[in-house]
């Protein structure tokens, strides 16, 4: 019954984390995902020394293969990245629960053991990470952690497994390909070096290390240049110690603000965090060392470290950042490090005369993660939504900051490599509402039926910089098929398309006042000024219909009258 409960829960927290990507996958690119499009457009003109490029302080080389396949095998639509997305946190879960395994010894496979695993499990899938989840371009984020993880725990096992001539190899290019998925992957070699120090691995393994932790170093900081707007580690260290403390603290303590909300709380986590390694570390000191112990001591310096580093060249952007979701994916897995650190203590009181009250506490532990969990559930169609109207932008080259901040925070960058990409057809600019709509802009439309649309014009609205275009609100429904467009274009009296929307906004008076299915009808897009005051037709597209309108003007039309 309790293994049940247990497994119900953990189940739960990753059906609910999968439902979440499928619910708030876009293939619009969206933020740093913009650099794979940048990437690719110059590896297709021959640009290959762009692989090894910096993306900000990073050398995203790992993430730019996955770039690279996504674009050239899937048309760049994303999907498979966030798939790999998962499957890296399942690899993170196989590792800790194989060191948990390890750290258990004889009581492996007991009731403790199983209900420890459950509970990692339920952690690494945690919503408070949704941003890693649910962007494609996050999969460096992700390899950024579990590749070190990776690459210590592969040295561990040959360590522990001298017959197998296969791991060794395997642990070092697990620690050269860290480096090659963000800055701090440069972290691992050296770590590896000092493990195998301490382990007394032998010289000829110790100088391979060494001789490879040069080596990667001195190739990633060959041109490396400094991005700017970032401080330095040891200047904020010295010129603002206080707030550096708080930053690392409420990054290490970010998970439990996202279950509780509470800065005080979050940081207290964070200290207690901080404060139990070094414990840990100095209890390791005085005795005899396990390398799956050390695997895990050097995994939390690894994100103690990261932290640091982040604090050092984030600070300036606000101490609210610390709390970014993006950053919850090391801190969780730091915490899981600790749980499986802990765990011969924690099998004891799961077993103990009163393992009742420790069973029932390790419970609502995990049970506090559902409440994050179950927003994996919100919709997302109407985020997606903005998202395709800001592609819908870029592919028409109207300069609409407002409405392409919500993928990318400044306009200009992405209009242009959005030119470029539609030039291409990459990315989204491939999908069949997306496609060559440029091009239509002006010529004749396509036949269509002539099926009755219902709809409503809200706004018509000038752009803040005043192109040549106006921007259109309302939504529209096909009756007959109960049944809202994808898209709708405007045409004019000579059937030329003058203009063109996307629909998925959220309407619920519509809902209420037409169908329950017209709750997505709700439609944004931009429509030719100099058509203002001459008549026009709407055109849904999939299902097709057809809508005549009086002439439209910086009014709100009503065109089911």
């Amino acid at each position: 019954m309790i293994l049940a409960a247990f497994g119900t829960l953990a189940a739960s927290m990753v059906v609910l984390a999968i439902i979440g990507g499928v619910r708030g996958w876009s293939p619009v690119p969206l933020a740093d995902m913009w650099g794979s499009i940048w990437f690719y457009l110059r590896h297709i003109s021959g640009e290959e020394g762009i692989w090894w490029a910096q993306h900000n302080e990073h050398r995203i080389l790992i993430a730019r293969l996955l770039f690279w396949m996504d674009h050239g095998w899937f048309d760049g639509t994303g999907w498979p990245l966030m798939i790999t997305n998962y499957l890296v946190v399942f690899t993170s879960f196989l590792i800790f629960t194989t060191a948990l395994r390890e750290q258990l010894g004889k009581d492996a496979g007991t009731l403790p053991h199983h209900l420890l695993s459950l509970t990692i499990l339920a952690l690494l899938f945690f919503w408070g990470q949704s941003e890693n989840l649910l962007r494609p371009f996050q999969i460096s984020f992700f390899l950024a952690h579990m590749l070190p993880m990776a690459a210590l725990f592969l040295l561990h096992l040959s360590i522990t497994n001298s017959s197998s001539r296969l791991l060794f190899p395997a642990a070092c290019l697990a620690g050269i390909t860290a480096a090659g998925s963000m800055a701090n992957g440069l972290l691992t070699l050296p770590l590896m070096v000092v493990m195998a120090i301490v382990m007394q691995v032998g010289k000829q393994r110790i100088a391979i290390l060494i001789a490879l932790s040069l080596f990667v170093a001195a190739l990633y900081l060959r041109g490396y240049q400094t991005p700017p707007g970032h401080t330095s580690v040891t200047d904020v260290l010295l010129s603002r110690p206080g707030e550096l403390t708080e930053y690392v603290l409420l990054y290490l303590g970010g998970p439990i603000h996202s279950i509780l909300g509470d800065k005080v709380v979050a940081q207290s986590a964070g200290l207690f965090l901080l404060v139990d390694t070094a414990v840990l570390t100095w209890l390791a000191a005085k005795r005899p060392l396990s390398s799956i112990r050390f695997v895990l001591l050097a995994f939390l310096f690894y994100v103690i470290a990261s932290a640091l580093a982040t604090a050092g060249g984030r600070l300036d952007f606000g101490m609210g950042q610390a709390l970014s979701s993006r950053y919850q994916t090391p801190v969780i897995m730091a915490w899981c490090a600790l749980l499986v650190l802990h765990a011969p203590a924690l099998a004891q009181l799961l077993a103990g005369p009163r393992n009742q009250w420790s069973i029932a506490a390790l419970f609502l532990f995990t049970a506090s993660l559902l409440p994050v969990q179950l927003k994996a559930l919100d919709s997302q169609r109407e985020r997606v939504a903005e998202h395709f109207v800001s592609a819908l932008a870029i592919e028409l080259g109207i300069p609409d900051e407002r409405q392409i901040s919500h993928i990318f925070p400044v306009m200009q960058p992405v209009l242009t490599h959005g030119k470029y990409a539609s030039m291409e057809n990459l990315s989204v600019f491939s999908h069949p509402l997306l496609k060559d709509i440029r091009e239509q802009i002006g010529q004749p439309a396509p036949a269509i039926s002539l099926a009755p649309c219902l709809g409503h014009i809200d706004t018509v609205s000038e752009i803040e910089i005043h192109p040549p275009v106006v921007r259109v609100v309302g939504w529209v429904f096909r009756p007959d098929e109960d049944v809202t467009p994808g898209a709708l274009r405007f045409v004019n009296d000579k059937n030329h398309t003058v203009g063109y929307a996307l629909t998925g906004f959220n309407r619920p008076d519509v809902a209420t006042r037409v169908h329950r299915k017209a709750a997505y009808s709700g439609f944004k897009g931009y429509l030719l000024k100099e058509h203002l005051g001459a008549p026009l037709s709407v055109q849904g597209i999939d299902p097709d219909c057809t809508l005549e309108v009086v002439p439209l003007n910086m009014r709100e039309i009503d065109l089911t009258e």
